[in-house]
């Protein structure tokens, strides 16, 4: 499926993931990751890392009470 593109589809993979949403859309960005990662590109490891600790601190985020001054 991915071939070579492995590569190419890393930096689209993780700004991808940074608007992903639901849990689809953050899903199909793993797997993609997977996919290049077990093709031989060790830095997916490290994108879903990353994702995963934006998802989490964005989770935080949204559950803090709004302020109004």
């Amino acid at each position: 499926m991915l071939g070579g593109s492995g590569l190419l589809l890393i930096f689209p993979l993780r700004v991808a993931g940074t608007r992903a949403e639901s849990r689809v859309q953050k899903a199909r960005v793993l797997g993609l990751l997977d996919s290049i990662f077990k093709r031989g590109f060790l830095v997916a490891s490290r994108i879903k890392v990353d994702l995963h600790q934006l998802w989490d601190w964005k989770a935080r985020l949204d559950s803090l009470p709004e302020t109004r001054e």
